[in-house]
């Protein structure tokens, strides 16, 4: 019994910190892991103190909250920023990668994006 409660504890605190996706970032040329990304850099875009939209994440805090690799990362931030909708700032000793989410071209590519929907399907 001890066994089967541990397990159903373990599978509630797996459950416990969904993170949000954007399924149509993947469809604006972002990929799966650059929509995954840029969803989680658009949610904590909305959430910064600072007021000209930079975020500070480590590749361990990706890690944990997307579950993305080092090498996944990289990729996807490539990606992104050659799409336009990523800039980064390295500052300080030791270095630190600071990110901004390029909203303007994030959401002219959106709307591009929703003028090919066909309507009738939602």
């Amino acid at each position: 019994m001890n066994t089967s409660i541990s397990m159903i504890k373990l599978i509630e605190a797996m459950n416990d910190q969904p993170i949000a996706f954007n399924k149509h970032y993947v469809f604006i040329g972002c990929g799966i892991n650059g929509a995954l990304m840029l969803s989680q850099l658009v949610y904590w875009t909305a959430r910064t103190k600072n007021s000209d939209g930079w975020i500070y994440k480590t590749q361990h805090d990706w890690t944990m909250e997307t579950g993305l690799t080092r090498k996944e990362q990289e990729n996807a931030r490539k990606r992104l920023k050659d799409l336009g909708f990523l800039k980064e700032n390295k500052r300080g000793v030791p270095c630190k990668v600071y990110f901004k989410v390029e909203r303007e071209n994030l959401y002219k590519a959106l709307i591009e994006y929703s003028e090919s929907l066909d309507l009738s399907q939602y």
